[in-house]
């Protein structure tokens, strides 16, 4: 929903909403379960800009990417592919099996990363 969850209002909120703290998380919640941070690679979608504005503060899923970007760089996470920004919503599909992320656009196409 935000890049940071600094920048909401409920503290108690689901702290997976966040690109700061739910990253994070995964990757905590991925080294309990034995995966090594130099193993992990990521894949993103997503960051559209659904609203026609100039207003920074606005462009929300641009500033989403970027913050995702900043913290797979600080968590030295490799981002190995990506389907981001435009003025389209997306479905995501991943299976952990083959690392295979299908993403189903709102604009009627499909594409496999």
């Amino acid at each position: 929903m935000l890049p940071m969850s600094t920048e909401a209002g409920d503290k108690n909120g689901n702290t997976r909403r966040y690109a700061d703290t739910g990253i994070r998380e995964l990757v905590q919640l991925m080294m309990r379960n034995g995966v090594m941070p130099s193993a992990m690679t990521a894949k993103i979608a997503g960051g559209a800009q659904m609203f026609a504005t100039k207003l920074q503060s606005f462009n929300i899923g641009e500033r989403n990417v970027a913050a995702v970007k900043r913290i797979l760089s600080d968590l030295r996470i490799r981002l190995v592919a990506e389907d981001c920004g435009l003025n389209y919503g997306r479905t995501v599909f991943f299976n952990p099996a083959d690392g295979m992320m299908e993403i189903k656009s709102a604009n009627s196409t499909t594409k496999k990363i």
